[in-house]
């Protein structure tokens, strides 16, 4: 059972306003035969959203949006719709905000962390422990809570990353007989895109089937070029900018790593491998949905390559991952 902590007020402040930063405006196996790389776009439907997912304006952030809400230019970010702007509806606001200069990420989430389980706030809302995931690529501390008001019992959700030097806060709100759980709400908010990204520098050769998505904040790659949860995917990125990592700590960085995807897997096994000049470690474990990675280490950082499938709907996709993860050609 999740512990609860009453929020502080200076962050309950955050939540439940629209301004709560400064918003910035444009942040070892051998592989497989491959097929050749094919890019589609999907086009636009009429909410605005491509694949599900919607560019919030004068932000570099996309969000999936949940079935009924649309992009809403005042906040910015997402609400749904029927109820008066003078009234209480459900939402979800997106900021940005510079890092301090000196700052440290692992630092700065530590802080965000520790900011609930301060002193307890008088308006009462009341949060679960605030676990520490990846959004976007980047580290992130995500929460959930609720709120009693007098217009019955709020549900909040938020995630807060740092990337390209932005502290990125996602936090929504669900009006009361909003019919997404809060649960549901996070899920949609850790699937947040970063679309302010620089060049990756790297590329993936498409498996049989899979095709790459139109994506800037990293290579996606996903069969039939569908994106919806539990089809088939791959999603490869750099985390570069941090000290190097001795080698003698590499194994536990990436299995600790490998336990903040999305899907929340335990790894079942564990093996070296080097892929491109690179070594690290390919990581194969079970979660919400079986899910692969490779963990390579650089300098300065490292390539985090993952898949996940939902094996109920789908055939064994891990040689697929494991040849995708091997064709990585740093560009």
């Amino acid at each position: 059972m999740s512990s609860r902590t009453r929020l502080p007020a200076a962050l309950l402040a955050a939540l439940l306003t629209a301004a709560c930063g400064t918003t910035t405006t444009p942040a070892a196996t051998t592989s497989t035969t491959t097929a050749a790389p094919t890019t589609t776009t999907a086009p636009p439907v009429a909410d605005g959203t491509v694949d599900g997912f919607a560019d919030i304006p004068g932000t570099e952030v996309a969000l999936r949006v949940p079935d009924g809400m649309e992009v809403d230019e005042d906040l910015p970010g997402l609400s749904r719709p029927g109820l008066s702007r003078a009234g209480s509806r459900s939402s979800v606001v997106v900021t940005t905000s510079s890092v301090p200069e000196g700052k440290a990420v692992g630092v700065l989430l530590d802080e965000i962390t520790a900011s609930y389980t301060g002193p307890q706030a008088a308006q009462g809302l009341v949060v679960d422990t605030p676990r520490r995931v990846e959004v976007a690529g980047h580290p992130a501390v995500a929460v959930t809570g609720e709120q009693a008001r007098a217009d019955g019992r709020w549900g909040h959700a938020a995630v807060r990353f740092v990337a390209d030097g932005h502290l990125v806060e996602v936090v929504g709100s669900l009006a009361p007989g909003d019919p997404l759980s809060t649960n549901d709400l996070l899920i949609a908010l850790r699937d947040t895109r970063w679309t302010g990204a620089r060049g990756l520098r790297m590329e993936l050769t498409p498996a049989p089937g899979f095709q790459r998505l139109p994506r800037t904040d990293a290579i996606w790659l996903s069969l039939d070029g569908t994106d919806v949860m539990g089809v088939p995917k791959v999603v490869a990125a750099p985390a570069i900018g941090m000290a190097t990592i001795p080698l003698e700590e590499r194994r536990a960085v990436a299995e600790e790593r490998f336990g903040r995807l999305p899907t929340e897997p335990v790894a079942a096994s564990v093996a070296e491998v080097s892929i491109a000049g690179h070594s690290g470690f390919e990581l194969i474990g079970f979660g919400r949905y079986t899910t692969y990675a490779v963990i390579l280490f650089s300098y300065d950082g490292y390539i985090l390559i993952s898949g996940d499938f939902d094996p109920a709907r789908y055939p064994d996709q891990v040689p697929a991952f494991r040849a995708m993860a091997q064709s990585l050609a740093m560009t």
